[in-house]
């Protein structure tokens, strides 16, 4: 059966939970960048399945997510999206109001996913045009420079691999790509296994954005890296994983994340799906 409703409260086993989660990650609540890869997920498998009325569902699900998680002003202009609400999907009072950030990002990518994948399987019953162009007005609004200028100091493995997983839907292509050879440029401090440490799946977040790079050196390093791990797994099943990843119970992530990067045709741009106009001026209105 397809999961329940997220105003009946999702989980994602924090082990302390309160009323007013905190500021942080330490206690359990509702996490954006969970959600969107949820609901890009069963996205992916309705569109797998051929199903018409989950991607109904996920679509529905989508919007009352987005009803709580966007943040609008006086005026009803989106402001940003919370990254986190209580686990009654509340705002956190501590954490303020939000800004455009890299969240709404994603969530861009995401919603025109849906709305494409709905028309590919023929479904006309609803439509995310509208949450799409809020969360669009968000995105145009949040500092391009993060993705344009990436600091070589700074090159996070996962947050890396998933800027390459957005790249693939953001457009014009030629600004798309100009953005891509900046971001391949890095890919020897992303992909760097002797800084996987006890985390491995923030490496395999960063094969995963090599495997999909459209660029075949950095596609080349990539495959290289889950050939040679996945040989060491054949001879040792505990291979990748660290004493950090066994103490906080990483094991499972680890292991889904890895089997992604051998296989990521559900993180792949799939041919019914377009490039999004994002590269232009955060003032430029939508004709």
């Amino acid at each position: 059966t397809y999961p329940l409703r997220p105003s009946l409260r999702f989980s994602i086993g924090k082990l302390e939970a309160r009323s007013e989660s905190d500021a942080g990650m330490a206690f359990d609540g509702q996490y954006w960048h969970y959600l969107d890869k949820w609901l890009f997920a069963n996205s992916r498998l309705a569109l797998y399945l051929e199903d018409k009325s989950m991607v109904g569902e996920v679509m529905m699900d989508a919007k009352e997510i987005l009803e709580k998680f966007l943040s609008v002003n006086n005026n009803g202009t989106p402001q940003g999206l919370h990254w986190k609400l209580n686990t009654d999907m509340s705002p956190i009072v501590s954490l303020g109001r939000p800004r455009p950030s890299s969240d709404a990002v994603s969530a861009y990518v995401v919603y025109n996913v849906i709305e494409q994948t709905a028309k590919k399987l023929g479904y006309t019953k609803h439509s995310l045009e509208k949450e799409i162009e809020a969360l669009r007005q968000v995105a145009l609004q949040y500092s391009h420079a993060q993705l344009q200028i990436p600091n070589p100091l700074l090159v996070d493995p996962l947050g890396w691999g998933l800027n390459m997983w957005e790249l693939q839907w953001l457009g014009p292509l030629e600004d798309k790509e100009h953005v891509k050879h900046r971001f391949c440029s890095f890919k020897d401090r992303a992909m760097d296994v002797s800084q996987a440490g006890g985390l491995p799946f923030r490496l395999y977040g960063a094969v995963l954005g090599g495997l999909l790079s459209e660029d075949m050196p950095t596609f080349k390093m990539a495959k290289s890296i889950v050939n040679d791990i996945e040989s060491k797994l054949n001879t040792d099943s505990n291979a990748d994983q660290g004493a950090i990843s066994k103490v906080h119970g990483l094991f499972s992530i680890n292991r889904v994340m890895f089997c992604s990067t051998i296989d990521p045709w559900a993180f792949s741009r799939q041919p019914h799906e377009e490039l999004l106009d994002f590269f232009v001026s955060p003032i430029e209105s939508k004709s």
